[in-house]
C-alpha cells in the first residue's frame, strides 16, 4: 500500500521538529490528511504556525480530503459501535479512519488506544521522562 492519511499527532510532531515524521512522509507515495486534521492543527494556532502547517502540506504533497456522504455514514458507524462498547472513539478519529476505509488508506499514527488493525502503522512513539524523545521506531513498510 502506497498511500496513507496520517493523523494529527504525527503532523504536530513534525511542527515540534521531530525528525521521523518527515522520514515517514516521504515513504508515502501519496500522503493525506483529512480536512478534520486540518482543523484540528488550525485551532487555536497563531498565523505562523498556520503558515508552518500549509508549509509541511505543500512540501510533502499532502492531499487534504474533504468529508463526503460515504465517509459520513462510515463515520457514524464506527463512532455509533464505539459508543455501544462504551470504549468511546473521538468524532475526529472516527472520521479519520472513515476517510481510511472509504479510500483504502493505510492510518499512520501515534494513537493505539483508537487506531488498531492490519491498515494501522504506529512509526514511532514518544517517552516523556525528563525530556521527550523518540522511542520505538520502525522503519517503514517494504513495498
Amino acid at each position: 500500500m502506497k498511500s496513507a492519511i496520517f493523523d494529527t499527532n504525527i503532523l504536530i510532531d513534525a511542527l515540534n521538529g521531530y525528525p521521523q515524521p518527515i522520514t515517514e512522509f516521504a515513504f508515502w507515495l501519496t500522503p493525506s490528511i483529512s480536512a478534520i486534521t486540518l482543523i484540528e492543527l488550525h485551532a487555536g494556532a497563531s498565523l505562523s504556525m498556520k503558515h508552518r502547517v500549509a508549509s509541511i502540506i505543500a512540501q510533502n504533497g499532502f492531499e487534504v480530503i474533504q468529508t463526503d456522504d460515504a465517509i459520513v455514514d462510515i463515520a457514524a458507524r464506527i463512532r455509533s459501535a464505539s459508543v455501544r462498547r462504551r470504549a468511546k472513539i473521538a468524532l475526529a478519529d472516527a472520521i479519520i479512519l472513515a476517510t481510511a476505509e472509504a479510500r483504502g488508506l493505510m492510518v499512520v499514527t501515534r494513537n493505539k488506544k483508537d487506531f488498531k488493525g492490519p491498515n494501522v502503522r504506529i512509526p514511532y512513539e514518544l517517552e516523556t521522562i525528563t525530556s521527550t524523545r523518540l522511542i520505538n521506531v520502525r522503519p517503514p513498510p517494504l513495498p
